[in-house]
């Protein structure tokens, strides 16, 4: 994480926990069914559907968070003024940067 999520997170912030909760659900993780035996039937059920859900968007490579999205300056040094994006995914099917913050 970046200074200034990282600093929110010292003060008890939950908005870093939230981005990362936000990543996982775009990667939608498949759950291991073997290791549900035991568990109520609800959470059976609901492990199966995620199971068989889409493949989420690329890999946990394919995501970056805290990234400036300078205003003035470069890329690699940005300057004052420009925007933080949250979470900016590189999607192999699209091959297109998209930003969410």
């Amino acid at each position: 994480m970046g200074n200034p999520a990282r600093g929110a997170g010292r003060t008890g912030a939950s908005h870093p926990m939230v981005v990362n909760e936000a990543v996982l659900a775009l990667l939608r993780p498949k759950p291991n069914l073997a290791q549900l035996t035991g568990e109520p039937a609800e959470a059976l059920a609901a492990a199966q559907a995620a199971a068989g859900a889409p493949a989420g968007l690329g890999t946990i490579a394919s995501y970056a968070t805290a990234v400036a999205l300078p205003a003035t300056g470069t890329w690699s040094n940005p300057g004052k003024g420009g925007a933080l994006a949250d979470i900016v995914i590189t999607a192999p099917e699209g091959g297109e940067r998209r930003c969410c913050s």
